[in-house]
C-alpha cells in the first residue's frame, strides 16, 4: 500500500509540474530552454522630470495609498547653488505625478533617506544639507503627515566644520528609536552619529574620526557584521584602495575603524548575504582610474560573522565608472543580485548572483544620462523589484528620473 508520505510526494511533484508548464510554454515560444534560468528583463525605461540635476533618490509611501513614491535631491532654479528635495507620488502601474518641492534650503542638499523618526508610523525624510560654499553639514528632518505633505524642517548640526555627504539610518543605541549616521569630508574625515529621541529630534552629534585623511568618506552602509545585536557600519571612500568597517558598541559609538582592501576608489558599499550562510557580506563599487588606466568593477567581501571579512573577489565585467550599487533578488531565484549605476555609460549593470558569493557576467539596461543614484521599489505592485535612477541630464530633452519595471518571469526552485 502506498504510504501517505509517498502520496504527498507525488502530489507535490504534480503541483510543481502544473506550476511550471505555463512558464515552460512561454519559454518554448521564444526559443529558451525551460530547464535554464530565465533571463532578467526590464521594460524600456519610463523617463520623467522631477527637477534639475537629480541626485540622491529614496523610496517611501508618503501618502499611505499603498503605492510607492519617490523623493530626490534636485537643483532648484533660479537660485544659484540652491539644491533641495522634491517628491513625486506614485499613481500605480509604474507612473508618477508631477514633482512637488518640499525642501528649499538656502544651502545644498546632498542625500536623502526615509525613516519613521517620531514613531507615528508615517514615513519621514532625513536630508544631509551643507551650508553655502561647501560649509558645515547638517541633518534636516521633515516629519511626514501621512498625506504626502511634510512639516517644517528641523535642523541638527553634524558637529564639524566640514561639509557632509551621505547618510544611513539605524538604531545604533538599541533604544527603539531611529538614529542617523552621516559621512563628513575634509578637513574632518569622519562620521557623525545623531541619536534619535523618538520624537523627530536628535541628540548633539557624536563625531568619530576615520583616520583616513586626505581621502573622502563617500558612502555608509549599516548591518550587524559581528552578530552581537549592535549595528555596525561600513564606509566607502572616494579615493584609496580600501574601505573602513566600524563595529558598534550598542551605545551609539563605534570601535576604531578596520581597513579592508578592495581595489581602486571603493566609493559605494552595499550589504547583503550573497552566499546564503547567514552572515552579512559587502559589495563595493570600484571607480578605477584614468592614469594609469584601471577599469572599474565590483569587489565582494564575504563576511565571517565575527566582524571580519574574507579577501576580496572582483567582478569587473560590464561596469563603467560606477556611481551606486544596490542588492536585491531581481529574478526570484532566492539568490541576491547586484545592480550598479554606470555614470559614463548611461546604464545600469545587473549581475545575477549564483548564491555562493559569485556573480554572472553583467547585463546592461539603458537609463537616462549619468545615473548617479539607484532606488529599489515595487512601483506597479506586481511583487517584483523595480529600479529607479536619479540622473544628471546633459542633453536637451533628457529626463532626471528613469524607472525600469521588472517584467522577468520569476520562479523559485521546488
Amino acid at each position: 500500500m502506498e504510504s501517505l508520505t509517498s502520496k504527498r510526494s507525488w502530489s507535490q511533484r504534480l503541483w510543481c509540474l502544473l506550476c511550471w508548464l505555463p512558464i515552460a510554454a512561454l519559454a518554448a515560444q521564444d526559443g529558451l530552454d525551460p530547464s535554464l534560468p530565465r533571463p532578467l528583463s526590464f521594460v524600456a525605461p519610463r523617463d520623467f522630470e522631477i527637477g534639475d540635476q537629480a541626485g540622491s533618490i529614496a523610496v517611501g509611501d508618503f501618502n499611505r495609498d499603498g503605492v510607492q513614491d519617490l523623493a530626490a535631491v534636485i537643483s532648484i532654479p533660479p537660485g544659484a547653488g540652491e539644491v533641495g528635495v522634491a517628491i513625486v507620488r506614485g499613481l500605480g502601474g509604474g507612473t508618477f505625478g508631477p514633482p512637488e518641492i518640499i525642501l528649499r534650503p538656502s544651502a545644498t542638499a546632498k542625500s536623502v533617506a526615509v525613516g519613521d523618526f517620531n514613531g507615528d508610523g508615517l514615513a519621514d525624510l532625513a536630508v544631509v544639507v551643507n551650508a553655502p560654499f561647501s560649509g558645515p553639514g547638517s541633518l534636516f528632518v521633515l516629519l511626514g503627515n501621512g498625506d504626502g505633505t511634510f512639516g517644517e524642517p528641523s535642523s541638527f548640526s553634524a558637529g564639524t566644520s566640514s561639509p557632509s555627504k551621505a547618510l544611513a539610518v539605524g538604531d545604533f543605541d538599541r533604544d527603539g528609536n531611529l538614529d542617523v549616521v552621516v559621512t563628513n569630508s575634509g578637513p574632518s574625515i569622519s562620521l557623525s552619529v545623531l541619536l534619535g529621541n523618538g520624537d523627530g529630534t536628535f541628540h548633539p552629534a557624536n563625531v568619530i574620526d576615520l583616520g583616513v585623511s586626505p581621502l573622502v568618506a563617500w558612502s555608509v552602509a549599516v548591518a550587524d557584521f559581528d552578530e552581537d545585536g549592535n549595528l555596525d557600519v561600513a564606509v566607502g571612500l572616494h579615493s584609496g584602495t580600501f574601505i573602513c568597517v566600524l563595529l558598534g558598541d550598542g551605545q551609539g559609538s563605534f570601535q576604531p575603524p578596520v581597513r579592508y582592501e578592495t581595489g581602486i576608489r571603493p566609493e559605494v558599499v552595499a550589504v547583503a548575504d550573497f552566499n546564503r550562510d547567514g552572515h552579512a557580506d559587502l559589495a563595493v563599487t570600484l571607480a578605477g582610474q584614468a592614469f594609469p588606466p584601471v577599469s572599474g568593477g565590483v569587489s565582494v567581501l564575504l563576511g565571517n560573522g565575527d566582524g571580519t571579512f574574507q579577501p576580496l573577489s572582483s567582478f569587473p565585467g560590464g561596469v563603467f565608472n560606477p556611481s551606486q550599487i544596490v542588492a536585491v533578488d531581481f529574478d526570484g531565484d532566492g539568490k541576491l543580485d547586484l545592480a550598479v549605476g554606470n555614470d559614463t555609460a548611461n546604464d545600469i549593470s545587473v549581475l545575477l548572483g549564483n548564491g555562493d558569493g559569485t556573480f554572472r557576467p553583467a547585463v546592461s539596461f539603458a537609463t537616462g544620462n549619468h545615473p548617479n543614484s539607484i532606488a529599489i521599489g515595487d512601483f506597479n505592485n506586481d511583487g517584483k523589484p523595480d529600479l529607479a535612477t536619479a540622473n544628471i541630464p546633459t542633453d536637451v530633452g533628457a529626463y532626471s528620473v528613469s524607472v525600469l519595471m521588472n517584467d522577468s518571469i520569476q520562479r523559485r526552485g521546488y
